[in-house]
């Protein structure tokens, strides 16, 4: 069993419905999307997540929170070895 098998198709669409939708985005939606989208199409998706990951590292809203970014630097680093 591949890893696409284990992905719930409606996550999957809902991911793809939120990236080509005409408004803009969340860094923490692009995310939620680009983490269910890396399971079925990794390398289409695997360096999207990786540098949003990174962005939201830098964010303002995470400025003060040195233990959040730290833990998106880290799933970026993993994120980008796969």
């Amino acid at each position: 069993m591949d890893h696409a098998d284990k992905v719930d198709q409606d996550a999957v669409l809902r991911a793809r419905t939120m990236l080509l939708g005409s408004g803009r985005l969340s860094l923490g939606q692009q995310i939620e999307a680009y983490r269910v989208l890396s399971v079925v199409s990794p390398l289409a998706y695997l360096p999207k997540l990786t540098e949003a990951l990174l962005s939201y590292g830098y964010a303002p809203e995470v400025r003060d929170q040195p233990e959040l970014q730290l833990a998106r630097h880290a799933e970026a680093a993993d994120t980008a070895s796969r």
